[in-house]
């Protein structure tokens, strides 16, 4: 989908290895344009060793992160974020609750050409050791309570206006 402004991510993660500083930062989402990337959901550790949801919009974005969180491998956590280009603010989510919110600071918002969409990685690397299961991307903001609903669901319903991508991979997580 060609998304040129409002968007939210919503998926399911299951880390086998949690993101190290100065080493991998694994991807969650990635979308690749032919005029530089579009957006990367990924998590990273940013030296002191608590780790982050990190969303970058491309064009010229920031690096937002949420506030630091304590993972564990081999627990399923619902990651959410959310990237209103009107106002800036990106908000993360983290099992349906806010966990930090960020302006993004520079203008340009994302590359204006739709991409190869990656899960668990990016076109060079950036794998996820884990699984990802019930990727949505939506054209608009959610709400928190929204947000709070898909951590409730298992399948897209009741919050399906704007639902631009769904994979559910057929109950079977897909490993990065």
């Amino acid at each position: 989908a060609d998304i040129q402004g409002l968007i939210s991510l919503a998926t399911w993660v299951n880390l086998d290895t949690l993101p190290v500083y100065g080493g991998n930062s694994p991807t969650i989402l990635f979308n690749d344009t032919a005029s530089g990337y579009y957006y990367r959901l990924q998590f990273v550790d940013l030296i002191d060793g608590a780790q982050y949801i990190q969303f970058t919009p491309g064009g010229g974005g920031t690096n937002n992160v949420s506030s630091p969180l304590t993972l564990t491998t081999g627990t399923w956590y619902h990651v959410a974020v959310t990237y209103d280009t009107n106002s800036d603010l990106v908000t993360f989510y983290l099992n349906g609750s806010v966990v930090g919110t960020s302006l993004d600071t520079v203008a340009g918002g994302y590359a204006t050409d739709a991409g190869t969409l990656y899960f668990g990685s990016t076109d060079v690397g950036a794998r996820l050791d884990g699984q990802l299961d019930e990727v949505r991307i939506y054209d608009r903001v959610l709400s928190s309570g929204e947000v709070t609903s898909l951590f409730r669901l298992a399948t897209p319903t009741g919050v399906d206006t704007g639902l631009e991508g769904y994979w559910s991979f057929a109950g079977g997580a897909r490993s990065g």
